[in-house]
């Protein structure tokens, strides 16, 4: 999506995972990242099953659902209303006099509720992606050492990237507005097709958000699978 806003800075050249993140990394995270896969690689010895069960894969895969089905429809509600215009705002009363001209629409008024809502709203997500992924995670932990170990990665990585997440996210609400500034350009000033186009960027945003906890809720969705076809 962001490719398509801005095609200059998508053309730039792809690298493979581990290279990226071996340039995002210094020496300190990397010696963090060692610490905890040496613990990862121990803990199968220490690993004992809990006395309440864990939840199956398919009850997380229910509660990711109900999770991003709230999120869509708190990013797809209704847009907030178009602000008057600057001029509009300091109008002197109506006259006998000729009618004034149709104030020009004020793009830092109309900007300036987007961008509330958009902050609001990487708001909501980051809570409740952030509860449900810890969810996630303490129930793997008591499915099986393997799960056990993913969990305990996924929270390393989660802990190792949060900074750098956070500030790639806080720039969301400046792309969207370079972005209703490239539509103002080309002629589209209509607030409803801004909020259009900030809904898109926040599902988009949403998806990327919830990959980690999609990974996770289908590891164990086949140590579900796995579990049936050793039982049989």
């Amino acid at each position: 999506m962001l490719g398509r806003w801005d095609p200059a800075q998508a053309a730039s050249p792809r690298t493979e995972v581990a290279e990226h993140l071996g340039h995002t990394l210094g020496v300190r995270d990397a010696i963090t990242l060692d610490g905890a896969h040496r613990a990862i690689q121990a803990l199968p010895a220490s690993w004992v099953a809990p006395r309440q069960r864990p939840a199956t894969g398919a009850a997380l895969a229910h509660e990711l659902q109900r999770v991003r089905a709230t999120l869509v429809q708190a990013i797809t509600a209704a847009p907030v209303p178009p602000v008057a215009s600057r001029r509009s705002r300091h109008a002197l009363p109506a006259g006998n006099g000729p009618a004034a001209p149709a104030a020009e629409p004020d793009a830092d008024a109309l900007l300036a509720p987007l961008r509330t809502r958009c902050v609001d709203l990487q708001r909501q997500m980051e809570l409740r992606i952030d509860a449900l992924r810890a969810h996630v995670r303490r129930q793997l932990a008591g499915r099986s050492p393997a799960l056990a170990q993913l969990a305990a990665l996924d929270a390393a990585m989660a802990q190792l990237l949060a900074e750098r997440l956070e500030r790639a996210l806080a720039a969301v609400p400046d792309l969207l507005e370079r972005r209703c500034m490239q539509l103002r350009a080309g002629g589209v000033a209509d607030v409803a097709a801004w909020g259009r186009e900030l809904q898109d960027l926040l599902l988009a945003e949403l998806e990327a958000r919830l990959e980690p906890v999609v990974g996770l809720v289908e590891a164990g969705t086949r140590g579900d699978a796995a579990g049936g076809e050793q039982k049989q």
